[in-house]
């Protein structure tokens, strides 16, 4: 959980008191490297495509695995947005027994939520960029559904919907979808700083996850622009 084969995408956003500008991409490996971007880019909120929490699963003591003896249930945060029509990956028993490349993605995602070596004063919130890029699109007029993201279509639409907000976003600059999924999750997190984003879920229903909040005062006109 302190390491991994795939490097982690990470975005930083900078705010210049107008405008959120794309001010850094990083490919990082190992927690720590994380928390050194973090304060290389004077962060002070750090938004995870993760769970932040659990209803009543855990794991074994140290991290090695997980306590399958302890079935938990579902996190009310993931039943809320699976309520409002968004399609996610379940955070359960199931997901953790049967699939290995889930089960350490959410047993990691879970350590840096609780790792103690995070930059003191660094907010940490959990992050739903499916969910973001759609309630985005929604509030941007658009009537279709959002394509994939591996495909270019649906690429090019996530590309479009970050320029909206964010300067400096383009394809060269955001090179594969798990840079743009950074970004949408940078984003989220930049948001809440400003006041326009909402939680769904609560802490002891397994944590909350954060999405853009379009109806917040304030939040930039270009949404009130349609797209296709």
């Amino acid at each position: 959980m302190e390491e991994g084969a795939k490097p982690m995408a990470a975005v930083a956003l900078a705010w210049d008191g107008r405008r959120l500008r794309l001010s850094a991409l990083a490919r990082l490996r190992a927690n720590a490297e994380l928390w050194t971007f973090c304060r290389t880019s004077r962060a002070r909120v750090l938004a995870i495509d993760g769970p932040c929490g659990t209803s009543g699963l855990r794991l074994r003591r140290g991290g090695h695995g997980w306590d399958l003896r302890v079935r938990g249930g579902v996190r009310d945060g993931e039943a809320a947005l699976a309520r409002e029509g968004f399609r996610l990956f379940w955070t359960t028993h199931a997901t953790v027994a049967r699939f290995d490349g889930a089960s350490r993605w959410i047993a990691r995602s879970l350590r840096l939520f609780a790792d103690p070596g995070a930059p003191r004063g660094l907010a940490r919130i959990e992050a739903y960029p499916h969910g973001a890029f759609a309630v985005l699109r929604r509030a941007l007029g658009a009537r279709r559904p959002l394509p994939g993201k591996a495909t270019p279509a649906g690429r090019a639409a996530r590309l479009a919907i970050l320029g909206r907000l964010v300067g400096g976003v383009s394809g060269a600059a955001l090179p594969d979808h798990d840079a743009v999924d950074a970004a949408a999750a940078a984003l989220t997190g930049a948001l809440r700083r400003l006041g326009m984003a909402r939680a769904v879920g609560t802490e002891e229903g397994g944590g909350r996850i954060w999405l853009p909040d379009p109806g917040a005062s304030g939040l930039p006109r270009a949404l009130s622009r349609r797209i296709t």
